[in-house]
């Protein structure tokens, strides 16, 4: 497999599994929040981060999307702006040859950036590093 092949999630089941961990999670408003989700996993975190907003009235710190589906499913796909100002990191492999991550992009209108790591403990040390930052602000 490469690493951008489409493991596609409904929507509706990303939102549901979502929905589910938010009720497990206790958190604050003073609560430094981000989140990473991986491969279709990537889908649970962007539905996780709109859950947050709509739900808690919570804005994740940023979200990081590593080596995530470039097709989403249409039916019931976010709008343009669903995430607000969330910040989104978009990481992959550098032998990746996914096409450009639109809906990611438009997905915010906060910042948009893309990084490539070499292994998982460099994806690992990437957003550990990013989140420390973040969190001594």
């Amino acid at each position: 497999m490469q690493a951008e092949d489409e493991i596609s999630l409904p929507w509706v089941e990303a939102r549901r599994v979502a929905d589910e961990l938010l009720e497990q999670l206790a958190l604050g408003v003073d609560d430094v929040v981000g989140i990473v989700g991986l491969g279709t996993g990537a889908h649970v975190a962007f539905a996780l981060a709109e859950a947050m907003m709509n739900r808690r009235r919570l804005l994740p710190v940023r979200l990081f999307t590593v080596c995530p589906p470039t097709v989403w499913p249409f039916e019931d796909a976010p709008t343009l702006g669903a995430l607000v100002n969330t910040p989104i990191r978009y990481l992959t492999c550098p032998q990746s040859v996914a096409g450009p991550p639109w809906r990611l992009e438009t997905a915010t209108c906060g910042a948009f950036s893309h990084s490539h790591f070499e292994d998982k403990s460099t994806m690992v040390k990437l957003v550990m590093e990013e989140m420390t930052t973040l969190g001594s602000d």
